[in-house]
């Protein structure tokens, strides 16, 4: 960084002067903590409460996202039973059994049932169950040997009108997905949020330090002039109403030292907060930036032809997250607007069977699963529909009606984000052209108010000049040091401005980043296209 010439004090009576060369540094009670521009982004990205926040929506909306899934989850269930019923019999059926050689005065069934079954929804709409059951029964009248029998079925619902199709069946869960998605790009946009806001309150840190510097020295040169004053004075030689110019001069100078030193404790904390400081920290420490503030006289301006904003807006739409996030949360919302219009229709359902039944006499164990396989005289099979529809459908009408006013809130909330991201990218750019200008004249305004002060200097060494005169143009110097910092970092800020804008300050898509301090410092696309003549 260009090291900043100021003048420091004034000998009168001796007619010398002495210059003070780099910056003052303010003294602190607390302990005082170095850190570098990216070191304060990636204490931000690590620890900031906001960011941990997003990042645990994200882990919110993947459980929703895994609810929905759930839906298609293929759903087993086993049954067994065994259990023994006893029905008494009538006199009338006692003897109806005697004829034909069965004695009881009860009728006594043991039976032991084993079934398995399956359903497994397709995310295309389709149904799937199917499942077996196998059974043992062992009467005292009728069965005594025992009869096990079994069946297997399998069935599939297809629908042919709601509910057909991958869309509409699994439209929650792919709005789900979606806005895990959309919940992830949030994370990024956010990410490059904190990362403009460090930078903005560090940039604004080394201002304010430079800022108390040159309060501090101006205050300093105000005592000597004091000084300096009161021995001239003393000496008869100048009039003793020049002391009242230098007292106000140095009292004024004094409030704005300590105006400035209370702005930069405003610039620590501000930074110290954006980096996501825990409390203690917060009250104990203080920052000292060790990055200077970027040189923007030597930097190119900015085209500002239509077609090169044209395609800086182009660059902030494919790059900028949360531009991505709206776009995804339009495709979600699309989604849900398809599948509540597809529940305005009957539902209009295909269903298949086929399947088959064994039988096999026995009371071994063997029998029991044997006859799964044997016993069997031939398939079983049907097929039909089943149509149902509610008379007014009121639920589907309501459920459309708030679907359609997601949807289209989605697209206006995304367009008018892109309208958003445009006027910034212009005034991001005019920021940038316009405080590249700035800090050239600023410091043309310091250069040539040094030269005035030293003019000043020589009148009143040579008896034809005036304190006041002499004040006057240094406080006039001291405004333009302070603008000259004011100058460098409207610069520093606007190049932060443009490349948050544009969506260069983080990449957008990518889990990890890469922080460059080249972005903190320099504008983007140095090569855009300019209108063609």
């Amino acid at each position: 960084m260009k090291i900043r010439i100021v003048l420091a004090s004034l000998c009168l009576m001796a007619g010398c002067e002495h210059l003070l060369y780099g910056q003052a540094q303010a003294v602190s009670p607390q302990e005082s903590s170095k850190v570098s521009l990216l070191e304060s982004v990636r204490a931000a990205l690590e620890n900031h409460p906001l960011l941990r926040s997003q990042q645990a929506q994200v882990e919110i909306n993947r459980g929703l996202r895994e609810q929905a899934s759930g839906a298609f989850d293929r759903i087993d269930q086993t049954t067994f039973s065994n259990d023994l019923q006893t029905t008494p019999l009538t006199a009338g059926q006692q003897l109806t059994n005697r004829d034909a050689g069965l004695v009881g005065a009860s009728q006594k069934v043991h039976s032991t049932n084993f079934g398995l079954s399956l359903d497994q929804p397709l995310r295309n709409g389709m149904e799937l169950t199917g499942g077996i059951q196998t059974g043992r029964s062992v009467d005292n009248l009728f069965a005594a040997t025992g009869v096990n029998s079994s069946t297997m079925n399998l069935t599939l619902r297809i629908p042919l009108l709601r509910g057909r199709g991958r869309r509409v069946a699994a439209a929650t869960e792919e709005a789900a997905k979606s806005e895990v998605d959309a919940a992830s790009l949030d994370l990024q946009h956010l990410a490059a949020q904190l990362t403009s806001n460090v930078a903005t309150s560090y940039w604004t840190l080394v201002a304010a330090r430079r800022s108390v510097a040159i309060a501090v020295d101006a205050e300093q040169r105000g005592r000597t002039y004091l000084d300096d004053v009161q021995q001239l004075v003393k000496a008869d030689h100048a009039p003793a109403n020049d002391l009242h110019e230098v007292v106000a001069n140095l009292a004024q100078r004094t409030s704005s030292r300590i105006s400035a030193e209370q702005q930069l404790v405003s610039a620590e904390q501000q930074l110290s907060l954006d980096m996501g400081t825990n409390v203690d920290d917060l009250v104990r420490q203080r920052l000292e930036p060790t990055d200077t503030l970027p040189d923007g006289e030597g930097q190119a301006l900015p085209s500002d032809s239509s077609e090169s904003i044209r395609y800086y807006v182009e660059q902030a739409l494919q790059r900028r997250a949360d531009c991505h996030a709206s776009r995804v949360r339009v495709e979600e919302q699309g989604i849900l607007f398809q599948a509540a219009r597809n529940r305005l229709l009957p539902q209009l359902d295909l269903n298949a069977f086929g399947g088959y039944s064994g039988l096999q006499e026995g009371r071994s164990v063997g029998n029991f699963y044997s006859d799964a396989f044997q016993g069997i005289h031939g398939p079983s099979a049907g097929l039909g529909l089943t149509y149902t529809f509610p008379h007014r459908n009121q639920a589907a009408h309501g459920a459309l009606l708030q679907a359609q006013g997601a949807n289209r809130q989605a697209e206006l909330q995304n367009k008018e984000l892109e309208r958003t991201i445009g006027s910034s990218v212009v005034v991001a750019v005019e920021a940038a052209r316009s405080a590249i200008v700035r800090v050239k004249q600023a410091r043309a305004a310091v250069r040539s108010f040094q030269s005035a002060l030293t003019g000043e200097r020589d009148k009143y060494s040579g008896g034809i000049g005036s304190i006041v005169e002499i004040l006057t143009v240094e406080d006039k110097l001291n405004s333009a040091l302070s603008d000259e910092v004011q100058a460098e970092l409207n610069y520093a800020l606007a190049v932060v401005q443009f490349r948050f804008a544009t969506g260069t300050l983080l990449s957008a898509g990518q889990g990890t980043q890469s922080l460059s301090y080249e972005n903190f410092v320099s504008a983007p696309f140095q090569g855009a296209p300019l209108d063609k003549q």
